[in-house]
């Protein structure tokens, strides 16, 4: 983890959101026209042209990453259906784990109306988040608290409950690209808080990579060079599922599996219903679930 600034990776999500932000409506599988701000230099520059934001994907592409950016892309309107319809089933409060520049909160009127957020990430991150949103909206909005917390390292319960979270409030969670930069152990704690400090009901999305890639121990060319830009980054992946073992991995944390979606079907759901012939990423996976 960068401890000096914000999170490599928290900039890229945000880089991709904006860049498929350019395309025209009926082709973009998502649409976030805060992404770009949040980002800064050449990189923001690039975000705000197609040809500039082009010529980024093609560099992608000749890494050998560009399922990389399919993969974000398309677990967004995942993450935002699952939101929505958590909050028609009677959410009452919502807590993005990792948050980074996830611009929900800011974007979505219906949270900004009924629902309490708490967005929790490491500080160096959330420090520049805030910064962003002070000077986008000109201060932070009231349905809103920030918790700067490192996961795994800091008391999750202790700094939620602080902050006026409601622990027997049905609640959902969003977890969007966090999982798999957490140690185990870490993982296991973030889902036993879920577990025991949530009301009935609640219900929680998150991305996470296959065992074997965070491992290396795979076939996949694919997953090598994501496992070794990753690395690079300084931000290596820690944990992983078993592939096909989101469901059991669940039922151990007392959650029932709603749904899975790996690559392919990611793929199918949202870039060929819009024409496109964009791969996704065959060994990152999003899962839904509900506390039973």
């Amino acid at each position: 983890m960068n401890n000096s600034g914000p999170s490599s990776t928290a900039q890229a999500t945000a880089l991709y959101r904006a860049i498929e932000s350019l395309r025209p409506e009926k082709e973009r599988v998502c649409s976030d026209p805060m992404a770009r701000r949040f980002l800064q230099g050449p990189v923001k520059l690039a975000a705000g042209s197609r040809f500039l934001s082009g010529k980024i994907l093609e560099k992608f592409e000749k890494q050998g990453l560009s399922t990389a950016y399919g993969f974000p892309v398309a677990r967004t309107p995942v993450i935002d259906d699952f939101l929505f319809e958590s909050l028609n089933q009677g959410a009452e409060q919502l807590v993005i784990m990792g948050a980074g520049f996830d611009s929900r909160a800011y974007r979505f009127k219906e949270l900004a109306d009924n629902i309490k957020v708490f967005e929790i990430d490491d500080p160096p991150t959330q420090s520049v988040k805030t910064a962003k949103i002070n000077k986008i909206l000109g201060s932070a909005p009231p349905h809103v608290s920030y918790i700067p917390l490192r996961l795994g390292e800091d008391n999750l319960s202790k700094s939620l409950l602080k902050s006026g979270y409601g622990p027997n409030i049905k609640t959902v969670f969003i977890c969007e690209g966090v999982t798999m930069y957490m140690t185990p152990e870490a993982v296991d704690e973030m889902f036993i808080f879920m577990k025991d400090e949530s009301g009935p009901g609640s219900r929680v999305v998150f991305d996470y990579a296959f065992d074997a890639a965070v491992k290396g121990t795979g076939d996949s060319e694919e997953a090598l060079k994501w496992l070794a830009f990753l690395k690079n980054l300084g931000e290596p992946p820690l944990f992983g599922i078993d592939e096909g073992g989101a469901g059991e991995f669940l039922s151990e944390k007392a959650f029932e599996l709603i749904e899975n979606l790996c690559g392919t079907e990611l793929e199918e759901r949202y870039f060929k219903a819009k024409g496109r012939d964009q791969k996704v990423s065959s060994f990152l996976a999003i899962a839904t679930a509900q506390k039973i």
